[in-house]
């Protein structure tokens, strides 16, 4: 079967969109990751706080904790718990981390693979077509000088 150079394009915007869709979800999965970082770094240090802090002694010799400590405590202690409970950890850092497992598992039928070890790029099962994977790979290196080139 003779690759046309329509089959080409095609191919190569797939891929395109493969891997910018990828660099979106590793961007977007690190700012998610940030933030539980935080949160759990926050309700480490105000737990600390707010159990082992010495008291302070107001005007009558009553010994009181700092309430700054418990509130920041359950604020910080109740986003986590939503984080979790609404299923943002899941949509937003789970799901990314399976993105290239899920490609590939959408183009094994078709005898692609999309590897991100080089550069997020699809190559082909041995199943297809030698004349079909040179044609579609020397495409792929005319497309890369030319875009090096304009880029100059």
């Amino acid at each position: 079967m003779p690759i046309t150079l329509l089959t080409k394009v095609d191919i190569a915007r797939f891929e395109e969109r493969l891997r910018l869709e990828k660099s979106r979800l590793d961007k977007t999965r690190v700012k998610w990751q940030a933030l539980l970082a935080v949160l759990l770094a926050s309700v480490l240090y105000l737990g600390y706080h707010a159990w082992k802090s010495s008291p302070r002694v107001d005007e009558k010799g009553n010994a009181m904790k700092d309430p700054w400590h418990f509130f920041g405590l359950i604020v910080t202690g109740s986003s986590l718990i939503v984080f979790f409970a609404s299923g943002l950890y899941n949509d937003k850092v789970s799901i990314p981390s399976n993105y290239e497992a899920r490609c590939n598992r959408a183009l094994k039928p078709f005898n692609m693979n999309f590897n991100k070890e080089f550069k997020g790029e699809i190559t082909f099962y041995r199943k297809v077509p030698r004349r079909f994977q040179e044609g579609y790979e020397s495409f792929h290196e005319e497309r890369l000088k030319s875009q090096g080139r304009a880029s100059h």
